[in-house]
């Protein structure tokens, strides 16, 4: 089959290579030259039958697209298995066309269409200053937040499709919004509240889990005495209940118990038992 992939190192090349090599049909296309497979060009060898397919990628006002969908000569092709594609790959994202949502006069499209589309991604270099991509990702939300065609109010930016590693300042921007800092103090001075309060919410929990820690370790020591309290207490009723002599029992048990103040002897059911006072 003769099919137009688009001129290279475009995302219109970059996703009818992906397309092809995985189903594993790189071999059974044609390529053919087609002044160097610009839109238009495509578009016209498509609708006079010069080629068999073509890929393309254009936003929601593409005079091309257009073009297409309302020639008889072609129909546009919805990826049945859409999922895998964007399973396999998290750079590619998912779209979808609903039924008549270029034209619901003539029904154009006349189906749902599920098509893939590459995702623009704002990168940085790695020692970019945490502060500054705080600001980049809220003036790109400002900047994308409106809906379109293709997606809800306030779907760009996110972190899906993202192909290359997510920055820690980018995570938090995510996760918890900008600083609510900037909206009262200087850039410099919001950045440097910022900064503290996440160390002092680090050691304010260390302090919790610490204090949290004091009762038990106290209680777990109690324990410990009075278990051993109670285990010599049990060797000196052993003792006299086999006949043992009271004196002799009781002077023992003093001479291998730590000094104790204000403890003294006391008689209860027939049994010496340490009492403290």
């Amino acid at each position: 089959m003769k099919v137009a992939l688009g001129q290279s190192d475009t995302d219109t090349r970059a996703i009818a290579t992906l397309a092809l090599r995985e189903n594993r049909v790189e071999h059974k296309i044609v390529e053919p030259s087609i002044s160097q497979q610009t839109t238009q060009a495509m578009v016209d060898a498509l609708i006079d039958g010069d080629l068999d397919a073509a890929s393309l990628v254009g936003s929601t006002g593409s005079a091309g697209v257009l073009a297409l969908l309302e020639s008889d000569a072609v129909e546009p092709v919805s990826f049945r298995r859409i999922d895998a594609y964007t399973r396999l790959h998290p750079a590619v994202g998912q779209v979808v066309i609903p039924e008549g949502l270029y034209d619901l006069a003539r029904n154009l499209p006349d189906r749902d269409l599920h098509l893939v589309a590459p995702a623009d991604n704002l990168v940085v270099r790695a020692d970019l200053h945490p502060a500054v991509v705080d600001l980049l990702l809220d003036a790109a939300r400002v900047i994308h937040r409106e809906p379109t065609l293709f997606g809800d109010r306030g779907t760009f930016p996110n972190m899906r499709y993202v192909s290359l590693p997510l920055s820690d300042a980018a995570v938090r921007f995510y996760e918890d919004g900008p600083s609510p800092w900037r909206k009262f103090l200087p850039y410099w001075m919001a950045t440097l509240f910022n900064r503290f309060a996440l160390i002092a919410a680090q050691v304010g929990a260390v302090i919790v889990i610490l204090f949290k820690g004091i009762p038990a370790f106290l209680k777990t020591r109690f324990n410990m005495k009075a278990l051993d309290l109670y285990r010599r207490m049990m060797t000196l009723e052993n003792e006299l209940m086999a006949g043992a002599d009271w004196e002799e029992s009781l002077a023992g048990t003093r001479t291998t118990q730590r000094p104790c103040s204000g403890c003294r002897d006391v008689s209860l059911m027939g049994t010496a038992r340490k009492e403290i006072g």
